[in-house]
């Protein structure tokens, strides 16, 4: 009997913390006074475009870090949920490049990370093939101007 009530008071203690953890992450609107992470064991399970894709980071408890979105830091690709052909088009090219690197690299690093808007983090990106996947984006032309 002990025990249930060890467990309840824990259980509580655990939701407090998360409930805390939130209202100082995602409320908080200036992101310069953020703290940032880095991760280093981030696998890489797939690309949604040229500046998204999905992790799983194993060093957080999985209702966070499972399946998680990434966002590319200081670039913006072209879209490839669009009815404007043309941009399409250069977004699928960019979203192929991006998983090209993503998924042909090991050792995939997220550096300098943000929570950003719809519950993605924003990071500096970087594997075996790339020291910055953003840099390397805009240098082939897949980012916008």
């Amino acid at each position: 009997m002990k025990n249930k009530k060890y467990e309840g008071l824990i259980w509580s203690i655990a939701m407090t913390a998360f409930v805390l953890f939130c209202a100082f992450t995602v409320f908080d609107s200036d992101a310069a006074t953020k703290p940032s992470f880095n991760f280093s064991d981030a696998h890489y399970l797939r690309t949604i475009d040229g500046d998204t894709f999905k992790v799983s980071i194993y060093c957080i408890h999985p209702i966070f870090g499972e399946n998680l979105s990434v966002r590319l830091k200081g670039v913006d690709t072209y879209e490839i949920f669009t009815s404007d052909k043309e941009e399409k088009a250069r977004g699928v090219k960019a979203k192929k490049f991006a998983e090209d690197i993503l998924k042909n690299g090991t050792d995939l690093r997220l550096k300098n990370c943000v929570r950003g808007s719809l519950s993605r983090i924003v990071c500096d990106v970087s594997n075996s093939k790339t020291k910055d996947l953003a840099a390397d984006l805009k240098k082939a032309g897949h980012a916008q101007p």
